[in-house]
């Protein structure tokens, strides 16, 4: 009698599983919906085809392609700051976690990608910098060299489709200001748009956020606010000149 009812205890179980799961992801919807309308957040349903045309011309190269799903809004004085998910691969999809993006029309930014210095001593660490030297080279990405004794050399890497361009567009001191942020940040620009993600360190190991919290959030808020004005003043330097 056991053997025959096992079928259905197990058709029971996984049905019980799967209504656990979706309940789950209900509740976490509704907790993050919440968390973003409480810090003035609007979910966009219909995201501004210039916005995801803007994020895919900045981070598709090769067969890659790039999707946008899970977009939220905050108008923050002179620029829009969004979270969002990016996802981008070829034939499956790799979700590159939640993205911050600063849109503004104050912004005229040459095309550029920075990242963490990866803080690994020896031949390792050497391989993990070169590596990600190699990936960012192959869309296009020549590395822009500033002094090495400097916070910001020691602390970051810098690339750019024209490091002399981009040199002479944000002068050094703006660089040096954006070290000393607390956070330690990936970060790609181009024109007036600029992504940029969060890391979290723990000891020597370093990845992007996946999640975060109402803390987090607010942090994110207040780094893109201190992103912006540092690029806004260089992208008005040359008119004081």
């Amino acid at each position: 009698m056991l053997m025959q009812s096992l079928p259905y205890l197990i058709l029971g179980v996984v049905i019980l599983v799967f209504v656990a799961i979706f309940r789950i992801a209900k509740r976490q919807k509704a907790e993050r919906k919440a968390m973003f309308q409480e810090l003035g957040f609007t979910e966009i349903s219909t995201p501004d085809p210039r916005l995801i045309e803007k994020i895919t011309t900045l981070r598709e190269f090769g067969k890659s392609r790039v999707r946008v799903s899970r977009v939220y809004q905050r108008r923050q004085g002179y620029f829009t700051f969004y979270v969002l998910e990016i996802w981008s691969g070829g034939d499956s999809d790799a979700n590159d976690g939640w993205t911050s993006a600063i849109v503004s029309d104050e912004l005229r930014l040459p095309s550029f990608a920075l990242g963490p210095s990866i803080p690994l001593k020896g031949k390792f660490g050497e391989l993990l910098n070169k590596a990600v030297t190699w990936v960012l080279e192959r869309r296009g990405f020549t590395q822009a060299k500033l002094h090495p004794d400097t916070p910001f050399s020691k602390r970051y890497l810098l690339y750019a489709k024209d490091p002399g361009s981009l040199l002479k567009s944000i002068p050094d001191s703006s660089w040096q200001r954006l070290a000393q942020l607390k956070e330690r940040l990936m970060l790609e620009a181009a024109d007036d748009l600029m992504l940029f993600w969060v890391m979290s360190v723990d000891g020597q190991q370093m990845k992007r956020r996946s999640s975060f919290s109402r803390e987090d959030l607010r942090n994110q808020l207040d780094c893109a606010q201190k992103l912006f004005e540092l690029f806004r003043e260089s992208a008005l330097e040359p008119e004081r000149r």
